[in-house]
């Protein structure tokens, strides 16, 4: 059985990683490479099947599992919302319920979390 790992980046960039600078991603890049992931910027996952993922290059990979992961950079549409925030991100309480909107929840990466 062959083991492969891969990773796709839908972000815009020449390099994975850019948030955090180029060089810091061209390391990170050649650390994965060296450890045999295989890195694929500007695609995207496009369908999931049991037998594998479509990439938005038309590429089928053959996998049987996928993890998934959000960025590590807030959405930049929370600048327009009224709502409390810190450092970019919305600030919750510890039912991760934001202040003055009980109903709303949002997702990991748009939310500052109390430290409980």
């Amino acid at each position: 059985m062959k083991t492969c790992c891969g990773l796709c980046s839908y972000i815009p960039a020449i390099v994975i990683l850019l948030e955090l600078g180029e060089k810091l991603g061209r390391y990170t890049e050649k650390k994965l490479a060296e450890r045999g992931v295989e890195i694929r910027v500007n695609t995207r996952v496009i369908g999931v099947t049991d037998s594998g993922v479509q990439l938005s290059t038309g590429e089928q990979i053959e996998s049987k599992a996928l993890i998934w992961t959000a960025g590590t950079s807030p959405n930049p549409v929370l600048d327009s919302l009224p709502c409390v925030k810190e450092r970019g991100r919305l600030k919750v309480d510890e039912m991760l319920r934001v202040p003055l909107r009980p109903l709303s929840m949002p997702c990991a990466k748009e939310r500052r979390s109390p430290r409980i």
